[in-house]
């Protein structure tokens, strides 16, 4: 089965933009769409637990997940998380037990 797919809410300068809470799918696992440019998509976990981003599978893929706590946010390096090879390449996969996030790309 193929996992979740959550889209980033594009926000514009100057104006307020709404953003989605996307639950975590625990069975499928999930994945943010991710093509955007570095630096300006921001996840923010919205959840009661920790949210895991999986390391990418390029050649900067090095290294151990990384767990944001509850309440907090990261602007990931795309070269190190995104996924560069196989069926979700494009994406960066995250997960969690009673997790859930909004994902907004910046202008």
């Amino acid at each position: 089965m193929a996992a979740k797919t959550i889209k980033p809410t594009k926000l514009k300068f100057n104006t307020a933009g709404d953003f989605t809470t996307n639950l975590f799918d625990t069975e499928t696992g999930n994945k943010i769409e991710f093509s955007g440019v570095d630096g300006k998509i921001l996840i923010v976990n919205t959840g009661t637990s920790a949210a895991k981003i999986q390391i990418g599978n390029g050649i900067q893929g090095v290294g151990t997940e990384l767990q944001i706590a509850q309440n907090k946010c990261v602007v990931l390096e795309s070269g190190k998380f995104k996924q560069m090879s196989g069926a979700n390449k494009g994406y960066v996969m995250v997960n969690g037990n009673a997790a859930s996030i909004a994902v907004v790309e910046l202008p």
